[in-house]
């Protein structure tokens, strides 16, 4: 071993040595901390005593709901709670007319389509502005997704025309 290496081992043992010195001399007493924490869990709490409060027991009961039933001879007006019917007078022939938010309800279950949500993103095609005279004026408008532009007169549909690479594609927008 050479000169330093043997100077180094004596500093890291003199090193670890210290360490274990330290924290066995830091380490708090046991009884100490024993006594500290028993003399502040015998004193007394301050504020308002809490008092027993009776609470009547839960009874759960199971409640039958009674099955919709018509309510005239048709077989159309039914009585629900929160879904009374629509009630309104024919003027031509004069006899009250019902329309039941029962079969309102089988309706909608076997609508074809289907509501998916409403979301408050922006439109994603935005007016840039105009040029030409004020009376006819070119309208420009940006489709914010693919950073295209497009222009167009007012009253007509507005075309993207063809390129080298692309055909003419018809946007189905009109600027009214």
């Amino acid at each position: 071993m050479k000169h330093t290496d043997k100077l180094f081992l004596l500093i890291s043992i003199a090193v670890l040595g210290c360490s274990f010195w330290y924290y066995s001399s830091s380490m708090p007493s046991l009884d100490k901390e024993r006594a500290k924490h028993s003399s502040k869990l015998n004193e007394q709490a301050e504020g308002f005593k809490w008092k027993d409060v009776s609470v009547q027991k839960l009874v759960v009961k199971s409640l039958e709901w009674p099955e919709v039933k018509a309510q005239d001879a048709e077989g159309k007006w039914f009585f629900q709670v929160f879904t009374p019917p629509q009630i309104w007078i024919d003027k031509q022939t004069g006899k009250f007319m019902t329309e039941s938010p029962y079969y309102k309800e089988v309706a909608r279950q076997q609508f074809a389509y289907s509501f998916e949500g409403v979301t408050n993103e922006p439109y994603y095609i935005v007016y840039r502005g105009f040029y030409g005279a004020i009376k006819d004026p070119y309208v420009q408008l940006k489709d914010i997704r693919t950073g295209k532009v497009m222009q167009g007169k007012i009253g007509s549909e507005i075309i993207i025309p063809a390129t080298n690479l692309t055909k003419a594609v018809n946007t189905g927008i009109t600027i009214k």
